[in-house]
């Protein structure tokens, strides 16, 4: 079974930082009937700071896996979260 990313015709949009894009990488992913298994890969270490994996956010992913958010990048992941849930749940 593939995922819904798989073969979409922008696959840069798993991993954009605006927040349109992020939404609707999330959204097409609350549809996805293998989001438990992209989101195992979306926990490796080289994916955890990178992407919308299994419709989860890097920054969720990190607070999940406990790593410190130490960095930038991290910090900003991070704030996107907020963002894209409270935008979501409206």
């Amino acid at each position: 079974m593939q995922g819904l990313c798989n073969g979409d015709v922008n696959p840069d949009l798993w991993f954009s930082k605006t927040l349109h894009n992020t939404i609707r990488a999330v959204t097409i992913c609350s549809y996805c009937p293998v989001t438990e298994a992209c989101k195992v890969e979306g926990m490796k270490p080289e994916n955890i700071d990178y992407g919308v994996w299994g419709g989860t956010l890097s920054g969720e992913r990190l607070l999940e896996a406990g790593e410190p958010i130490d960095t930038l990048d991290r910090a900003q992941a991070l704030a996107l979260v907020t963002k894209v849930r409270d935008r979501i749940s409206q």
